[in-house]
């Protein structure tokens, strides 16, 4: 598999496009917004451009924080709508190059990583079998279904791990564990399920402006 170099061009407007970190799938590019599919052997422009409107956060992409004694930069940005309104998910890479979401609605973040198909049951339940406070065992723990919705991509910037689609729609379901865990499944137009698993953090003792 060929390797992708540390840098493009965006096939748009010719502006340079360096790579944040090795397995980037999607980029946006900083200067024109042109969407730009990342590909073994080169890119691709998508022919879509995403727009995302600027809001009030304590996050910004590129601009690096520190919590627990690690340091975070985040490089890419997705914003979803919900029943309840919208959330922002942000791609961070931590002081060792590892990727990991963090997840913004309303004032309350989590940390989640995205868990890989050998770390996951052979079944996992099926969105319509998950009903709110529902007990569930899954990964050798007893969870409780805490939310269930369908959330749909409203725009993105950076880079990202996978590719989206403005105006793409899945169901999800938030099942809490204890000492502030969190588990979420994602279920796919497609039919796919994708889970990541992580915990609650006090937003208070992020410290912007400190790491990497």
């Amino acid at each position: 598999m060929t390797s992708q170099p540390a840098s493009y061009n965006c096939p748009n407007c010719g502006a340079e496009l360096p790579l944040r970190f090795r397995h980037a799938k999607m980029a946006v590019c900083e200067h024109c917004d042109a969407t730009i599919f990342l590909e073994d052997d080169g890119m691709r422009l998508a022919g879509t451009r995403s727009v995302l409107a600027e809001m009030p956060s304590l996050i910004r992409l590129g601009q690096a924080f520190s919590y627990d004694s690690r340091d975070y930069l985040p490089v890419g940005h997705l914003r979803y709508r919900y029943t309840l309104g919208r959330w922002d998910e942000w791609w961070i890479l931590d002081q060792d190059g590892n990727g990991l979401w963090l997840s913004v609605d309303e004032g309350d973040f989590v940390f989640e990583k995205p868990l890989q198909w050998d770390q996951l049951p052979t079944r996992l339940p099926a969105f319509r079998q998950l009903q709110l406070d529902q007990s569930v065992r899954l990964l050798e723990q007893d969870w409780t279904v805490t939310e269930r919705d369908q959330g749909r991509c409203e725009g993105f910037r950076g880079q990202l791990p996978a590719r989206v689609a403005e105006g793409e729609h899945f169901f999800y379901a938030h099942l809490s564990g204890p000492d502030a865990s969190l588990l979420t499944l994602e279920y796919a137009r497609d039919g796919t399920v994708s889970a990541s698993r992580g915990y609650w953090v006090d937003p208070f003792e992020i410290r912007i402006g400190t790491g990497t």
